[in-house]
């Protein structure tokens, strides 16, 4: 929770959260284990990184498709689909081969993903179509060798091949398709999640665990070169001598120092080692007078690039009255909305997060006119945290806390 006059979580019940789920197809060692994990044969299929189990080149041929089931004829038996990679392959999309039977007209409405399709041979239409709209009431586009489509928006629409003769595609999907998808009778594709759950609908908090990061960037790129450090942003000097600045490690004991001095629960110095070095480009120190007297330690939440958490707020008694709790907001929020990719920020800031306790009336005010200054909506979820998840069986009461969401700027 971020607060001035906080009731914050220790880091131990908080911060171990944002650990990233394990990777997919951590497949250790032999070639065989990785082609087992995606249902192919090891000769053709897939071969891991020596260290580390990453998956990397992968050769697959028809008849390895084939060997693993994963043709699949649909049930109007208007198209058969020949799926190449799929979610098990760690890719971040999934790759088909699709013949679209001559003559034949299939209602497709890919509500839980976007597709990508080139037509290889043959040709054919596509009408796309609302909700209530039949065949031949909607929009015709004409299909030829060489054409490609993407449904970006979730369109409706009826496909078909000339009489001709099939019409051949590639098609991508994200989030990646499982492996034995059919279209129901609304033209829907279930979205499968890595424990096999299929959801016909789904809310924000599923998006993460739908569309996997591709296992080969999960922990960044490699450098073609030695590559500059990031750099880091220049301070912010305030007419009042106020200086908003970047946290280094010495920093770290500065802002336990704070904290002792205020009324804002513990956190290990440990906490805040890290907050001044591993979160340091979503954290700030305002400092007067060459000695920290204020500091807000925030992070990016992995699931959530484009908000900025913050988890605590703190300001030293010797510089009560200057407005640092709300100056650190703004001067953090434009620091990393300007922060170029190189500092690890590549999404845009559109939103501010943090947890407040109901009878916390200064961080509530704090927040309150922070989104006030960026003419921002500001949505309140109450209970976020409900007081029993923080019993532990020590006899210690804690609030619930109430998530404030600021944004989008």
């Amino acid at each position: 929770m971020a607060t001035l006059t906080s009731s914050m979580q220790p880091l131990g019940r908080s911060l171990l959260s944002l650990a990233v789920p394990a990777a997919r197809g951590a497949a250790r060692g032999a070639v065989s284990r990785v082609a087992a994990r995606a249902g192919l044969p090891a000769a053709s299929s897939a071969a891991a990184d020596a260290l580390g189990g990453r998956r990397r080149f992968i050769l697959r041929t028809l008849d390895d498709v084939r060997a693993a089931g994963n043709v699949v004829e649909a049930a109007t038996k208007t198209w058969e689909s020949r799926r190449y990679l799929l979610r098990s392959d760690g890719c971040g999309f999934s790759f088909h081969q699709t013949f679209l039977r001559a003559g034949e007209t299939t209602l497709i409405w890919y509500r839980n993903h976007v597709e990508a399709v080139f037509i290889m041979k043959g040709s054919g239409t596509i009408e796309l179509v609302n909700e209530d709209q039949k065949q031949g009431e909607g929009t015709l586009h004409h299909l030829n060798e060489g054409s490609m489509y993407c449904l970006n928006g979730n369109e409706r629409h009826f496909l078909r091949a000339s009489d001709d003769g099939d019409m051949v595609a590639v098609c991508v999907f994200s989030p990646p398709v499982a492996g034995t998808e059919d279209h129901n009778e609304h033209g829907v594709y279930p979205a499968v999640d890595d424990a096999g759950t299929a959801h016909y609908s789904y809310g924000a908090a599923l998006v993460p665990s739908l569309f996997p990061v591709p296992d080969a960037l999960r922990h960044g790129s490699d450098p073609t070169a030695a590559a500059p450090a990031p750099a880091t942003a220049p301070p912010l000097v305030c007419d009042d001598g106020v200086v908003m600045r970047t946290p280094t490690q010495a920093d770290g004991k500065a802002m336990a120092r704070i904290v002792a001095e205020t009324t804002l629960d513990d956190n290990s110095t440990y906490a805040y080692l890290l907050a001044a070095t591993d979160f340091a480009d979503s954290s700030l120190i305002a400092e007067l007078d060459g000695k920290a007297a204020g500091f807000v330690f925030g992070y990016r939440p992995p699931r959530k690039p484009d908000t900025l958490f913050v988890w605590q707020i703190g300001v030293s008694p010797d510089a009560a009255g200057k407005g640092l709790g709300g100056r650190m907001l703004d001067a953090l929020a434009d620091r990393a909305a300007a922060a170029p990719p190189a500092a690890g920020t590549a999404t845009p800031l559109r939103f501010m997060e943090a947890t407040v306790t109901p009878d916390n009336a200064a961080s509530r005010a704090l927040f309150t006119g922070f989104a006030r200054r960026r003419s921002a909506p500001l949505r309140i979820e109450e209970g976020a945290f409900a007081a029993d998840d923080f019993d532990i069986g020590s006899g210690s009461a804690h609030e619930s806390e109430d998530r404030f969401i600021i944004g989008p700027f």
